[in-house]
C-alpha cells in the first residue's frame, strides 16, 4: 500500500524543531546516540516535536565504548557509531539526515537486510548504505534538499554539518 507523506512544510518544520531540541542537547553536552522516529514524539496541543529516549546518550557511552558494545537502531546508526568509535554531536546529525530523508520520500533507499548486516556496511563500506540518491527517492526532493540530506548523512563526520544550528538554516535555505 502506498505511504501518506507529511506536507513539506510539516516534515521541515518539524525536523527543524528537532534540530533545536538537539541544540540544546549538545550545548548541554549531551547527545541523544539512538534518533529515530520513534523518539520523536509529537505533542497533542501544538503538534510540535518533542524528542524522547535519552536512555543511551553520551553519558552511558563511555561505559559501552570500554566493552566495544554498539548501541543505537542500525539504520539511524552513524559509521563511527557502528563501528563503536567516539562520537560527537554529529552522529546526532546524521540521525536526522537519515529521518529527514524518511519524512520526504516516504521510505529509505537500503537493502533489506538484518541489522547486524546494516551494521557492518555502514562500518565496511558505509557509503553502500543508501541504495539511490535521495533525488530519485521522490520528485519533492529537490537539488538544494538532497545537497543537505547528503551532507547530513556523509560517511565522514568531518564533512557533516558542524551544529544543529547550522543544519537547520541549511533546511530553511535549501526550501526557501
Amino acid at each position: 500500500p502506498a505511504r501518506r507523506l507529511l506536507p513539506m512544510e510539516h516534515v521541515l518544520r518539524l525536523t527543524t524543531e528537532v534540530l533545536a531540541g538537539l541544540n540544546y542537547a549538545h550545548d548541554s553536552g549531551v547527545i541523544h546516540q539512538d534518533l529515530k522516529p520513534a523518539n520523536i514524539l509529537i505533542e497533542n496541543r501544538n503538534g510540535r516535536a518533542l524528542i524522547a529516549d535519552f536512555g543511551i546518550a553520551k553519558a552511558k557511552q563511555a561505559e559501552y565504548l570500554a566493552r566495544g558494545i554498539v548501541v543505537g537502531t542500525p539504520i539511524y546508526l552513524s559509521p563511527e557509531q557502528a563501528a563503536a568509535k567516539d562520537t560527537d554531536a554529529r552522529t546526532d546529525l546524521y540521525a536526522v539526515g537519515v529521518i529527514l530523508l524518511e519524512l520526504l520520500a516516504g521510505h529509505l533507499p537500503i537493502r533489506a537486510e538484518n541489522a547486524n548486516d546494516t551494521v557492518a556496511r555502514k562500518i565496511r563500506s558505509p557509503e553502500s548504505f543508501f541504495i539511490s540518491k535521495p533525488r530519485d527517492c521522490h520528485p519533492r526532493i529537490t537539488p538544494p534538499l538532497e545537497s543537505v540530506i547528503l551532507r547530513a548523512t556523509h560517511t565522514d563526520p568531518g564533512h557533516r554539518f558542524p551544529n544543529a544550528k547550522v543544519f537547520s538554516r541549511a533546511i530553511s535555505e535549501a526550501w526557501a
